[in-house]
């Protein structure tokens, strides 16, 4: 028995798969997991099933651009990761990596799936990478879409890392205006891309963004992909590895496509004359190559 609830009114409980799959508009639905309430977008008839997680301060619909390249050969649940979007998670932040394994086999095996394949933007994509090292053995497919944590700078590892960037990432919560200070003053230097401080501007602009970044902060600190690993096991289990960047991107630049394949030998790249910001109607074409 299914444990996920549609929140649209009128719409039935428990309803099967096979039920929900004939849908082509993207249904909303809620699953419980450990006290925790779980929020997805279902749509697709395919018979193999597709989990998705966006990136960084975004949600479920990220995806639906390329609904009609994935419905077919998919049934996709697009979700709501913790302290984004409908989700909500009641369990301590630091818990969420562990756990996220767990709760992806239980939702599959309720819908009828034993197997599932991944794709992810951004920090989806460096949550996808700890699954290739956690539970391999359920994967047949993943999309990488500018994933996070190919490459880690020093100042990103330092960031993630460490008591002293836990002290300053309080304080920068509780005072704003040296936040600004500090990126507006890297912009001026040079040392932050145009895009880049848009977008990170954006996502530090209110005090509820500010409270969920240190959240998520948390929760994606655990996540340390061991690459050299990830291309043994996905080798091992067959699993198929298709990355996608952006030939403009300076979030996530290009550069680290090469490492990517150096590390997993089997990995299908693709470049996209696009920014880091990919996922658009325009990448239907991209996926329509990849799927046949």
């Amino acid at each position: 028995m299914s444990c996920f609830r549609r929140i649209e009114p009128g719409l039935i409980i428990n309803s099967n798969i096979s039920e929900r799959a004939t849908l082509k508009k993207p249904q909303s639905l809620t699953y419980h997991f450990e006290g925790s309430t779980i929020h997805f977008l279902q749509f697709g008839k395919g018979e193999q099933l597709l989990f998705c997680f966006h990136g960084f301060a975004e949600n479920a619909g990220f995806i639906l651009p390329i609904q009609k390249s994935l419905e077919e050969k998919y049934t996709v649940l697009s979700m709501d990761v913790a302290y984004h979007g409908k989700t909500r998670w009641k369990q301590d932040s630091l818990k969420f990596p562990e756990k996220l394994p767990g709760l992806l086999i239980q939702v599959a095996e309720s819908v009828g799936f034993e197997k599932f394949s991944l794709l992810g933007f951004s920090m989806g994509g460096r949550m996808i990478f700890d699954q290739l090292e956690r539970i391999p053995e359920r994967i047949n497919s993943v999309y990488l879409l500018a994933p996070a944590g190919v490459l880690l700078n020093p100042f990103s590892h330092w960031f993630s890392n460490t008591k002293m960037a836990d002290v300053l990432a309080r304080f920068l919560h509780r005072n704003p205006a040296a936040f600004r200070f500090i990126i507006d003053m890297s912009y001026r230097l040079g040392r932050m891309d145009h895009n880049f401080y848009l977008y990170i501007s954006e996502r530090f602009k209110n005090p509820e963004k500010r409270k969920r970044i240190n959240h998520i902060r948390n929760a994606m600190k655990r996540y340390r992909p061991d690459l050299p690993e990830i291309g043994r096991l996905s080798d091992l289990h067959g699993i198929q590895v298709v990355a996608i960047f952006g030939e403009r991107d300076k979030v996530i630049p290009k550069s680290h496509l090469m490492a990517l394949k150096e590390n997993i030998p089997g990995c299908r790249g693709l470049l996209v004359p696009k920014s880091h910001m990919l996922v658009d109607e325009e990448l239907n074409e991209t996926f329509f190559s990849i799927l046949g």
